[in-house]
Formats: structure tokens, C-alpha cells, sequence
């Protein structure tokens, strides 16, 4: 209740502030225009920052429930990929996407899952410059795989111990090259281990990344057809 309430008070007047200034980067003179798109933008980024922190706060507080609905790791990933095709195509970046014939079940939070998936896909675009950003999905054994694949700007062996860690970026100071608050891949990480997973990353400064997602592979119970994830009871599930 109170992670509902501190949301319902920072976004309800960031609402507004940003709601006006896009009306006022339309409506008012050109010379005012660049005022009202400053504080549009600053207005976005900082209801993001307030995003992260309360989603963060949430769920190092209230940690969701074990169990969940068995999700198809395929569609998930296809649905949030091509939300990004059209932003990499305006990078000039090529993205591609392969799935395996068969679905890959994972147990888990769908929005949960979500945000990884969207985690990943947006650093790639964001850090990539040129060249091509793959994704994929495997079942290997007992786990379902997720890869993101950049060619971009790679990260600093120095800076991957703390990678997972909140509040940290490896450009800092005022003079950083992108903006950020650090809390995306903590709270991305932080869904995985809760989906029973682990995720693992292999950089290059210069040469790129490649983010590696591991959960459990699920089945469906004896008798049940896989028609609706919805369907699925958390406690009829089981990991393979």
C-alpha cells in the first residue's frame, strides 16, 4: 500500500507537468518551443528514474510470491523484440530473432518477465552504435536460454563484478555520454532470481556484449493442453 500511494503521489503531478509541456511544445511560439522541450524531456526522464526507484523499492520489500504462470519464452520474447525493431531500424541497426520450433516453458510473472526481456533489448539499442543486435531462445537440458547479442560499446572488465549492482553505471559524472540511474539490470537481475534463474553477461569494450538468461525449463502437468498460460495452476506446475 505504501509503494501505491508514494506512486500515486510522484507520477500524478509528473503527469501533468509532462501532459502540459507536450501541449505547449506544440501550441506556443517557435522561440518558447525549446523551453517547453526541455522540460518534457527532463520531466520523462526523471518520471523513469522515479519508475525504477519505487519498482526497485517494491520489490526488495514486498518480493512476489513463489510460484506463477507458465509462460512461453518464445512469444514473450517475440512480442517484446519487435516492440524495438522499428527504434533499431532508426539506429540503422539490424535486428534479428531466432526462436526454436517448440516452445520453451518457463514458470514465473509475466510482467516480471517482461522487464527483462525489455532491459536487455533497450541497452542493446541504447549502447550499440552500428552493426546488429541478435536474440535468441534454446533449450539446452534442463534450462531455457535467453541471448541478447550487441556489437556495441562494450563494457570494462573491471566494471562487470559490479554490473548487477543498483546505482551503478560505468560512465559517471556530469560529463557521462548517456543518460541512466543504474537500477534497470539490478531490478532485471533481481526478477531472474526470483524466477529461479540466473543471468550472466560476456563483454568487450569495443567488440560488444552478450547477456545470457538460464531458467529452469517447465512442463506441463499430464493431461492439460497447452492452450491458455492462464489456465495453469502455479501449484500443478513442475520444473523438468
Amino acid at each position: 500500500i505504501l509503494m501505491d500511494n508514494m506512486s500515486h503521489e510522484f507520477r500524478t503531478p509528473l503527469t501533468s507537468i509532462i501532459g502540459y509541456a507536450e501541449i505547449l511544445e506544440v501550441e506556443t511560439d517557435a522561440h518558447l518551443r525549446e523551453f517547453a522541450a526541455f522540460i518534457l524531456k527532463g520531466g520523462r526522464r526523471l518520471l523513469r528514474t522515479l519508475t525504477a526507484l519505487i519498482e526497485y523499492a517494491r520489490i526488495e520489500s514486498e518480493p512476489p510470491e513463489e510460484g506463477g504462470l507458465l509462460l512461453a519464452l518464445n512469444r514473450e520474447t517475440e512480442r517484446v523484440t519487435e516492440h524495438y525493431r522499428a527504434q533499431a531500424a532508426q539506429r540503422g541497426l539490424r535486428l534479428a530473432l531466432h526462436l526454436p520450433t517448440t516452445p520453451a516453458w518457463v514458470l514465473g510473472d509475466s510482467g516480471a518477465l517482461q522487464f527483462v526481456l525489455a532491459t536487455l533489448l533497450d541497452n542493446a539499442v541504447k549502447f550499440t552504435e552500428a552493426g546488429a543486435i541478435e536474440v535468441s531462445v534454446e533449450a539446452e537440458g534442463p534450462d531455457a536460454v535467453l541471448r541478447v547479442r550487441d556489437t556495441g560499446l562494450g563494457i570494462g572488465q573491471a566494471f562487470l563484478p559490479r554490473l548487477f549492482e543498483p546505482f551503478q553505471q560505468e560512465s559517471t559524472g556530469i560529463s557521462r555520454a548517456y543518460e541512466g540511474n543504474g537500477l534497470s539490470l539490478a531490478i532485471a537481475h533481481r526478477y531472474v532470481q526470483l524466477m529461479h534463474g540466473k543471468i550472466t553477461v560476456e563483454s568487450s569494450p569495443g567488440v560488444g556484449c552478450t547477456f545470457t538468461v538460464r531458467w529452469p525449463r517447465a512442463s506441463w502437468p499430464k493431461g492439460m493442453t497447452p492452450i491458455d498460460t492462464a489456465a495453469a495452476q502455479p501449484s500443478r506446475l513442475r520444473t523438468n
